[in-house]
């Protein structure tokens, strides 16, 4: 993990070390960058704090398994990356990919 300050920017301009991010959802993101590009586990949380998902990323890419919650807790879905394969995290912490559905694992 980086030592940077939350939500920080290198003398290029690209984020890096630990962000908390919006999303669409009302939630946030939060984890680390790296040169500009999402790294390892990033977790998303609901209006309440309480995690909605977990994952991996490497080098801006969805890597590994992700692990989806509902609002009620327990575990909602269990899948690898497949889901999210081509989605990618630049810079601008959205998304420059179409993301498959195929693999996706949900349950519910």
């Amino acid at each position: 993990m980086s030592n940077q300050s939350p939500n920080e920017l290198d003398r290029r301009g690209q984020k890096v070390g630990m962000w908390t991010e919006e999303d669409s959802h009302g939630g946030v993101m939060t984890g680390e960058y790296v040169e500009g590009r999402r790294q390892g586990v990033w977790r998303h949380s609901f209006v309440d704090g309480s995690v909605r998902s977990k994952g991996t990323y490497n080098k801006g890419v969805v890597d590994g398994g992700w692990t989806w919650y509902p609002s009620t807790g327990g575990s909602f879905s269990v899948g690898d990356s497949s889901r999210a394969r081509n989605m990618v995290y630049g810079n601008a912490g959205m998304p420059t990919g179409t993301p498959s559905t195929a693999g996706c694992g949900t349950t519910g």
